[in-house]
């Protein structure tokens, strides 16, 4: 990821939800001072989705050393995690898949081949609502799962979390958002997802789950 490539998705990024959602930027979210948009921290959760071959915090540290970044953002620094992740909760979860899906449609018109994985997502030992897992990279772990379906440019189209203990290949749930935005899709995944009632779903939807 080069400077000019990260300038350019960012700008993209604010552009598209500066025009479709403005309001993201006049409130303020719940920083200690309340200082970041709740449309730059969707744009940085955004952004970060893709370039999947980083995680999320080398991404935000990537990002924090470059001042000129955090001028396209309006950001003085790079908010905490606990600022992105509440913020996420209390203010974007609802409405999430209405912000990515007017993202991708401004974007692509029609594709034809999506991917669908699943990430781990690590919580605090102490988190009552996270459950026990196993995942690849982190072996056993406690906490949460996200579930998305995106571009083969890491447009997001679809996603979902769930905790740890929940299989990849129930997420049938995914699929209905594809099937109304963007019919007759190709969505690829692992083995993970090879499930006889979940290939069974995406054909009666009309998806070639591969």
């Amino acid at each position: 990821m080069t400077f000019n490539e990260t300038n350019s998705q960012l700008y993209k990024i604010l552009d598209l939800l500066k025009r479709h959602f403005p309001k993201l930027f006049i409130q303020n979210t719940i920083g200690k001072p309340r200082e970041y948009s709740l449309g730059g921290i969707l744009a940085l959760m955004i952004f970060s989705a893709r370039n999947p071959s980083s995680s999320f915090r080398k991404i935000i540290k990537f990002i924090s050393s470059d001042k000129y970044i955090l001028t396209i953002l309006k950001f003085k620094n790079i908010p905490h995690f606990s600022v992105i992740f509440k913020s996420y909760k209390k203010y974007l979860k609802n409405n999430m898949n209405l912000y990515l899906s007017r993202i991708a449609k401004s974007l692509i018109k029609e594709p034809l081949e999506l991917y669908l994985d699943s990430s781990s997502l690590i919580s605090n030992k102490h988190d009552n609502s996270a459950k026990w897992g196993v995942s690849t990279r982190h072996d056993k772990y406690k906490g949460y799962k996200l579930h998305m379906i995106c571009t083969s440019f890491g447009i997001p189209i679809s996603f979902s979390i769930s905790t740890a203990n929940i299989h990849d290949s129930k997420c049938n749930h995914l699929f209905e958002k594809v099937a109304k935005d963007y019919p007759y899709s190709t969505i690829f995944a692992d083995k993970a997802y090879d499930s006889d009632s979940l290939i069974s779903y995406a054909d009666s939807l009309k998806i070639s789950l591969i």
